[in-house]
C-alpha cells in the first residue's frame, strides 16, 4: 500500500518539528509551508487597539519576567515528556520546508494547486 501524500501548514516550532518527525515514516510528506510570524511591532500595534495601552503593557511585563522563568523550570519536564513518549523534535528537513508570507495568500493556495496533496494538515 501506498503512502498518503500530505502537505504541513505550520508555523515554525518544536511542535511542528514534531508532528513532522511523527510523520514522516507513514506519509509521504511533500511539503512543509511555513507561515512567516507576524512582527512584533505590528501584534503590538493590533493588541494595544483592540485591548488598549493598560493591557498590554501587563502583557509585556508578564512575558518579559514570567514566561522566561517557566521556560526554565519547565526545561526538564519537557525533556521527561519527549523521552516518556519517543518524541524526536529534530529539526526539519530543509529541502521540505516552503516559506509563504501567510497560509491564506495567493501564494499558497497556487502551492496547494500544484502539488495536490491527498491530506493537509495544519498545524
Amino acid at each position: 500500500m501506498s503512502k498518503h501524500r500530505l502537505i504541513i501548514l505550520a508555523k515554525a516550532g518544536p511542535g511542528t518539528n514534531i508532528l513532522f518527525n511523527s510523520l514522516k515514516e507513514e506519509y509521504d510528506i511533500e511539503a512543509i509551508v511555513l507561515e512567516a510570524p507576524v512582527s512584533k511591532t505590528e501584534f503590538l500595534k493590533k493588541r494595544m487597539k483592540k485591548l488598549g495601552i493598560p493591557k498590554v503593557f501587563g502583557q509585556i511585563l508578564f512575558q518579559l519576567s514570567i514566561v522566561p522563568l517557566l521556560n526554565f523550570t519547565s526545561s526538564k519536564r519537557k525533556k521527561e515528556i519527549l523521552e516518556k513518549y519517543n518524541l524526536d523534535d529534530t529539526i526539519l528537513p530543509l529541502e521540505k520546508i516552503i516559506r509563504v508570507r501567510s497560509v491564506n495568500s495567493d501564494e499558497c493556495m497556487v502551492l496547494l494547486e500544484k502539488i495536490k496533496p491527498e491530506l493537509i494538515i495544519v498545524n
